[in-house]
């Protein structure tokens, strides 16, 4: 058997890409300039302040991507018959 494909990990680059860059680069420098103010001011890190800008910003990043928007089609009856056939299957390896 020769070596699988690349689709995966290019499609998997293109939505990380997005992501990382308008999400999780922005709250990793959130934290970063929280710990570097409390180094250079020598006062205590604020977990809980901190914690609170943090639901703050990423409440407002959700607002600006219109998270109103209508929710996909109801799959819960399909999700419920994959579980109902993996279950059997794996029960075992989950113990």
């Amino acid at each position: 058997m020769g070596p699988r494909p690349q689709r995966a990990p290019r499609l998997l680059g293109r939505h990380w890409s997005g992501l990382v860059r308008s999400f999780h680069l922005p709250r990793w420098r959130h934290w970063c300039e929280h710990i570097a103010q409390a180094l250079e001011t020598g006062s205590p890190c604020r977990a809980e302040e901190f914690e609170a800008s943090l639901i703050d910003w990423e409440e407002r990043w959700t607002a600006l991507r219109g998270e109103t928007a209508p929710p996909g089609p109801d799959t819960t009856g399909a999700t419920l018959d994959v579980v109902r056939t993996l279950m059997p299957r794996y029960r075992a390896h989950l113990r």
